[in-house]
């Protein structure tokens, strides 16, 4: 366990659940909030109020958004929040690497929005919820209307593949050869 004082917290959650609302309360005046979806404003389209997600650009934003999180890992901002869906997948695996590497604390985060906590007790049982959380995925895709127009389709595949109690191990673990890969 690191012992530098520093810490980096995954906020973790489905969209429009209170990711970025969580975030910037756990970041605090002193701390420093890299939100993933800065790239579909500030890098993509022609309209930086905009957000223009494109599937050709995905390689690119985890390219970006590494290097902004390296960033602030090497210049020991604390504490930092990545906030974004923080998937367990070799992309996050790279954050919590560098993270450790650089002597941080890694913790895990969700909203703690009351309609998240009704849709993470449903995510207990998910095949005996299903019809809730189809529910919960067209109130989701109509709260996303005004920022990130979250599909339908994409929100129940977000809801299919949650994993509950995720760990930072789970995060190293997908990790290929626990090594960061760059592309």
């Amino acid at each position: 366990m690191p012992k530098s004082g520093k810490n980096m917290i995954l906020m973790r959650g489905l969209p429009s659940c209170g990711k970025s609302h969580r975030s910037r309360r756990l970041a605090g005046a002193c701390g420093t909030v890299i939100e993933i979806d800065d790239y579909w404003y500030s890098e993509v389209g022609s309209d930086p109020t905009a957000y223009t997600w494109r599937s050709s650009e995905v390689d690119r934003c985890r390219r970006w958004t590494f290097a902004r999180i390296s960033e602030a890992l090497d210049a020991g901002r604390t504490p930092l929040v990545i906030d974004g869906m923080n998937d367990v997948d070799p992309f996050t695996g790279h954050y919590v690497l560098h993270a450790l590497r650089c002597d941080y604390q890694v913790t895990i985060e969700e909203p703690d929005s009351p309609w998240w906590l009704q849709i993470r007790s449903l995510l207990e049982d998910p095949a005996l919820h299903r019809p809730a959380l189809d529910e919960w995925a067209k109130k989701l895709t109509f709260l996303s209307r005004s920022t990130h127009r979250v599909p339908i389709a994409t929100l129940r595949t977000r809801i299919r593949r949650w994993r509950n109690n995720v760990s930072v191990a789970d995060y190293l673990a997908a990790l290929p050869g626990g090594r960061i890969v760059t592309h």
